[in-house]
C-alpha cells in the first residue's frame, strides 16, 4: 500500500527548528514579547563595544553614562547591557519636500527612507541605525570635539529646516549646517562647516598688537596649526553600528562598498583603520592608510584638512574655493545648473582685507541618500543654488498652511519648527509607524539602536512596535489637516492604506487596525476638504472593511474592562472607526450601510462609557484619554459624559505623577523611565476642553523639555532632561503639539466655533497682538486678529464659511466690563461672549 508523506508538515518542522544559542547575560526578568530579543541583542553589542573601545572618543550619551561622576551614569554590571537611556535625543533633518524617497536611486526603495538625524552635539547620522559623521578640530596637537565643548548652541534655520550647530574650539568658532535636498529626484544630505577665528581667545596681547597694525604675524602663528578632522564613526545616538569596511578613493569615501561621502576639497591626510590599534583619531599623523576592513565592525576613518585662518593678503586673494559637488550619475539623469567661469567669492568670507577682521573658511560635504552606481559623471552645483530651490519648495508647501503670530517668540519658533518636522515625517514612506526601524543605509549593517523605538505603554499604540502601528501617522495626518496642509495629509492617508496610483487596481493592504485608524484620519480630512478626488478613491478602498469593523466591535463588546493595553485601545479605535465610517457612507449615499455602522457604534460606545465610569478600576487611565482627544468619543458637553473627564484626570494623577525640578506635577511612566510627553499633551487637550487655566502652564513646562531645535523625544529622563525611551525625535509628540496649539487658537465644539480657549493672562497685556490667518475648520476658513490695549481688547474676525456655525464663542481670562459688537452694545458673561458668524469687530472693556 502506498504511504502518503506529509510534505507540508516536514517543511513546517524545518522552519520551527530551535537553535541552541550561547548563554548571554540577561536581565533578571525577561521583557515581554519576542520583539525584545532584538533589544537585548543590541544592548549586548553596545556593552561589548563600550568595554572594547573604552579609550575611544565616545558619543555624547555614552560618555555621560560611562562617567561615574555624571548624573547620567548608569551602572550595568548585573545586566551586561548598555542603552542610551539618559540623552536619547536627536533632530530629524528628513527628506527634501516632495522627494518621496522611493524614486530612482533610492537605497530604501519599498521600505521608505529612515531619515537623517543630528544629535544635540552636532553628530550626523545619515541613515537610521547606521554610521555617523562628525567634525572635530586639531589645534596645535590638541583635540577639540563638540562632546567636550562648554559652550554649544543649536538652532533650526528659518527658511528651510537646516540644523545649525555652533560651538567653540579654543581660538576657533565652529558652525555646522545640515540640510536634506534633492537634485531632480535624487536625494542628498548636505553638510557645511565654517571655521572662524575667535579673537577673544587669542589673548589681550594679540589683540593689542592687532590694533597697532603689527598683529598679523602673531595671529598667523596662533592659527597656522588648525586642522579640521572629518571622522566616520561606527556608532550613532542609539548605540553601536558596525562598519565592515571603509575605503578612500579619488571619487570619495566608500563605506561597505558604496560611495557614501563626497567633499569639495581633497584632504591632506586620510586614515582608514580596523580599530585594532585604538581610536584612529590618535593615529592620523602616522602612516596613511586608504582602506580597512573589520570583521568585528570597528572600521572607521579620519580625514584631515589643513585650514589657514591667518588672514594674509595672499590667502584672501583666492581664499575659499567655489562650493561644488558631484551630484549626478549616469543611471539617474540629474539636471543641475553649473557654476559660472572663475571662482566666485564665498558668502562666508569677510570682504575686509585687514588682518584684524576674522576670515571664514568653509568646506562642504555631501552624503548621497540614493544609490550611486559606477560611471557617474559629476555636475557641479553651488550651495546657493540648491538652498534657493529648497527654500522655494518649502515656501510652496507652506503657502496653504495656517499662519499664526503669537506673543511669545519661542512659541512662534516652536510652531514653525514642528510644522517643518510634520512635513518631514509625512514624506516618509514607512508602512505603519512614524519611523522605519533598522535601515542601515550604505551597508551600515543596521546593528545600532536599542530596539525599543516602539511605544509599549499602551497609551497610543498599545503593546506593538512602532513599525507595526499606524496610529501616529493617523494623528499626524489630522494635525496636518488642522493646519491647512491637506495635500501632505492626503499622502499620509494613502500611505496608510497602501494606495498606489501606479497600480490603481491593486487591493488595499494592511490590517484591520490600520484601516480603522485610516478611517478616522480620512473623516477628519473630509471635514476640511471638499471635492477631493483622494476622498472617493480612499473610500472605495476602505468600504470592503466595513463588515469586519462591525464584527470586531460586536465580538469584543464588553471586554475592555478586563483587557489591558492593546485590546482596550483597539476598542477605542474601532468605535471611532465605526462612527466615522457611518459618516463617510452617509456622505456617499450608502444609507443602509451607514445605518448598520451607526447601530454597531451605539452599542460599542455605551460599553466604553461604562468601562470608563468605573473610577479606579481602569487598568490604564492614560489610554482612556484617547477617548476624549483625539478620538472624540467623549465630549465635555455630552451630558453624562461631561463628568468623565474629571474622573479620568484624577485616575491619571493617582496612577503615576512625578515632580520635575521645579516641583511641578508631570505624568511619569514607569515603563518609559521618564515623563510621557504624549500623555502630557493628551492631558493638556482635556484641560483646554474644560477651559482650565492650567493648560498653558502645562504647555509651558513641556516647552522647556524640548531641544533648542524644538524637537521632543518620546519620554524625558527626570534628572538629565534628555530622552529616556523610544524615539529621540517623536513624530507623535510633534503631531500632538500642533493639535494643542490649534486647540488653543481655534477649535470646533459641535456647532460652535471657540476662539482663545486657553489664552493665558499675559497674552492680553497692553501692546500684545495675536493673529490667525487662513485657519481651516469644519465651518470654513477663519482669520482673526486680537490687539490688547490698556483698558480694552479688540477682535477683528473674518470668516469664509461653507457651513456657518450657530455661534462663535470668545473666551478671555479677564473679567469683562462691557462689550461692543459691530459698534453696538452686546450681552456678555464674565469671561465669555457669544457672537454670530456675521460678526466682524468686537471691543471688550476690562474690569
Amino acid at each position: 500500500m502506498a504511504r502518503w508523506v506529509d510534505v507540508r508538515g516536514v517543511i513546517s518542522s524545518l522552519f520551527n527548528l530551535r537553535i541552541r544559542m550561547p548563554q548571554l547575560w540577561l536581565p533578571a526578568v525577561l521583557p515581554r514579547g519576542m520583539r525584545y530579543v532584538r533589544q537585548i541583542g543590541s544592548g549586548y553589542h553596545n556593552a561589548c563595544f563600550l568595554e572594547r573601545c573604552a579609550d575611544w572618543v565616545l558619543p555624547y550619551w555614552a560618555g555621560r553614562q560611562e562617567c561615574p561622576a555624571d548624573e547620567a551614569f548608569i551602572p550595568r554590571a548585573q545586566s551586561g547591557l548598555a542603552y542610551n537611556q539618559t540623552n536619547r535625543n536627536w533632530t530629524v533633518v528628513g527628506p527634501a519636500p516632495g522627494s518621496g524617497m522611493t524614486g530612482a536611486g533610492s537605497i530604501h526603495r519599498g521600505r521608505g527612507w529612515p531619515g537623517a538625524t543630528v544629535d544635540p552635539r552636532g553628530m550626523i547620522t545619515p541613515f537610521r541605525g547606521g554610521w555617523s559623521l562628525d567634525f572635530w578640530l586639531d589645534i596645535d596637537g590638541e583635540l577639540y570635539t563638540p562632546m567636550q565643548a562648554q559652550s554649544l548652541r543649536q538652532h533650526l534655520g528659518h527658511s528651510v529646516p537646516e540644523v545649525h550647530t555652533v560651538w567653540q574650539a579654543g581660538p576657533v568658532n565652529v558652525r555646522t549646517a545640515v540640510v536634506a535636498f534633492k537634485t531632480g529626484t535624487f536625494p542628498w544630505l548636505g553638510c557645511s562647516i565654517t571655521l572662524t577665528p575667535n579673537l577673544e581667545e587669542t589673548g589681550k596681547e594679540a589683540r593689542a598688537k592687532a590694533e597697532s597694525g603689527d598683529g598679523a604675524e602673531t595671529r598667523a602663528k596662533v592659527m597656522n596649526a588648525v586642522r579640521l578632522l572629518l571622522v566616520i564613526r561606527p556608532y550613532n545616538p542609539e548605540g553601536f553600528a558596525p562598519l565592515k569596511s571603509v575605503k578612500y578613493s579619488m571619487d570619495g569615501l566608500m563605506i561597505n562598498g558604496r560611495l557614501a561621502l563626497l567633499a569639495t576639497e581633497f584632504p591632506d591626510r586620510v586614515l582608514c583603520t580596523d580599530g585594532t590599534r585604538g581610536d584612529g583619531v590618535h593615529l592620523i599623523d602616522g602612516p596613511k592608510l586608504y582602506a580597512a576592513e573589520s570583521a568585528k565592525g570597528l572600521a572607521h576613518a579620519v580625514a584631515a584638512f589643513t585650514v589657514d585662518l591667518g588672514g594674509s593678503d595672499s590667502d584672501q586673494a583666492g581664499a575659499v574655493p567655489a562650493l561644488a559637488l558631484a551630484l549626478a550619475q549616469a543611471s539617474v539623469q540629474v539636471q543641475a545648473p553649473a557654476l559660472g567661469q572663475g571662482q566666485p567669492q564665498s558668502p562666508l568670507q569677510s570682504p575686509l582685507q585687514s588682518p584684524l577682521h576674522s576670515q571664514a573658511h568653509s568646506l562642504e560635504f555631501f552624503v548621497p541618500l540614493g544609490r550611486i552606481e559606477k560611471g557617474f559623471r559629476p555636475t557641479p552645483v553651488s550651495r546657493q543654488v540648491f538652498l534657493s530651490d529648497l527654500r522655494h519648495e518649502w515656501q510652496e508647501q507652506r503657502s496653504t498652511a495656517m499662519r499664526v503670530t503669537l506673543p511669545e517668540q519661542r512659541l512662534n519658533e516652536a510652531v514653525q519648527a514642528n510644522l517643518a518636522y510634520a512635513l518631514t515625517f509625512a514624506e516618509r514612506k514607512a508602512g505603519g509607524g512614524g519611523i522605519t526601524k533598522g535601515g542601515g543605509g550604505s551597508g551600515s549593517g543596521g546593528g545600532g539602536g536599542n530596539g525599543d523605538g516602539g511605544r509599549t505603554t499602551g497609551t497610543i499604540c498599545g503593546e506593538q512596535p512602532l513599525g507595526e502601528q499606524s496610529a501616529e501617522r493617523a494623528i499626524l495626518a489630522a494635525a496636518l489637516d488642522g493646519w491647512g496642509l491637506h495635500q501632505a495629509a492626503g499622502r499620509v492617508i494613502e500611505q496608510m492604506l497602501g494606495i498606489d496610483h501606479t497600480r490603481p487596481s491593486r487591493i488595499v493592504r494592511g490590517s484591520l487596525a490600520r484601516v480603522e485608524q485610516a478611517i478616522w484620519a480620512l473623516q477628519k480630512h473630509s471635514m476640511l476638504v471638499i471635492n477631493d478626488a483622494m476622498l472617493k478613491n480612499a473610500y472605495d478602498h476602505i468600504a470592503v472593511f466595513f463588515s469586519a469593523l462591525r464584527r470586531f466591535g460586536v465580538s469584543n463588546n464588553g471586554k475592555s474592562g478586563s483587557g489591558r493595553g492593546v485590546l482596550r485601545l483597539r476598542r477605542l479605535w474601532n468605535a471611532a472607526a465605526l462612527r466615522d465610517a457611518s459618516l463617510l457612507a452617509q456622505r456617499y449615499g450608502k444609507k443602509e450601510t451607514a445605518d448598520g455602522l451607526r447601530q454597531a457604534y451605539a452599542e460599542v460606545h455605551a460599553s466604553i462609557a461604562k468601562d470608563i465610569l468605573r473610577a479606579g478600576q481602569a487598568p490604564d487611565p492614560v489610554t482612556d484619554l484617547m477617548a476624549i482627544d483625539p478620538l472624540g468619543l467623549i465630549a465635555p458637553d455630552a451630558g453624562a459624559d461631561a463628568g468623565l473627564i474629571d474622573g479620568l484626570l484624577k485616575n491619571v494623577a493617582g496612577l503615576g505623577m512625578g515632580l520635575d525640578a521645579q516641583g511641578q506635577a508631570l505624568c511619569y511612566n514607569p515603563r518609559m523611565s521618564g515623563y510621557d510627553l504624549a500623555a502630557e499633551f493628551l492631558i493638556i487637550q482635556c484641560l483646554i476642553m474644560m477651559q482650565d487655566h492650567q493648560a498653558y502652564a502645562s504647555l509651558d513646562r513641556i516647552l522647556t523639555m524640548a531641544l533648542s531645535t524644538y524637537a521632543w523625544p518620546c519620554a524625558v529622563h527626570p534628572r538629565t532632561g534628555g530622552g529616556s525611551f523610544g524615539e529621540g525625535h517623536d513624530p507623535l509628540v510633534t503631531a500632538l503639539f500642533l493639535r494643542v496649539i490649534r486647540s488653543i487658537l481655534i477649535r470646533e465644539e459641535n456647532d460652535a466655533l471657540v476662539l482663545g480657549a486657553a489664552f493665558p493672562t499675559h497674552w492680553y497685556e497692553p501692546g500684545t497682538v495675536i493673529t490667525v490667518d487662513n485657519a481651516p475648520s469644519s465651518f470654513g476658513t477663519i482669520s482673526y486678529r486680537i490687539e490688547a490695549g490698556e483698558q480694552r481688547v479688540e477682535l477683528q474676525l473674518e470668516g469664509d464659511y461653507r457651513f456657518p456655525p450657530q455661534s462663535v464663542r470668545w473666551n478671555v481670562p479677564f473679567a469683562i466690563k462691557s462689550a461692543l459688537v459691530n459698534d453696538r452694545k452686546a450681552l456678555h458673561r464674565e469671561h465669555t461672549i457669544l457672537l454670530l458668524p456675521q460678526t466682524r469687530k468686537v471691543v471688550l472693556s476690562r474690569e
